[in-house]
C-alpha cells in the first residue's frame, strides 16, 4: 500500500514487476526489509517482517526475481 503507484511514499513504486526489479537490482529492497545499514529499514517505523518472509523474498530474488 505505501509504495503503491498512486500513494508512491518516499518517491518509491514497488508496484509492477519492472518498478520493483530497480530496487532489487539496486539492493535497496533486500537492505530496506533486513534493516541493513545504509538503508533505511522498512516497514518504517514498524517491526521488521517476520523471518519467513524475508526469506521467501531473499530466495526470490537468489531466484533470479522472476515476474510470477
Amino acid at each position: 500500500v505505501c509504495h503503491s503507484a498512486a500513494s508512491n511514499l518516499g518517491n518509491v513504486t514497488l508496484e509492477g514487476h519492472a518498478n520493483l526489479l530497480e530496487y532489487v537490482n539496486n539492493g535497496r529492497l533486500l537492505g530496506a526489509i533486513k534493516h541493513i545499514v545504509p538503508y533505511k529499514p522498512m516497514p518504517e517505523s514498524q517491526p521488521k517482517l517476520s523471518a519467513c518472509n524475508i526469506e521467501k523474498i531473499d530466495q526470490w530474488v537468489l531466484d533470479g526475481a522472476k515476474n510470477n
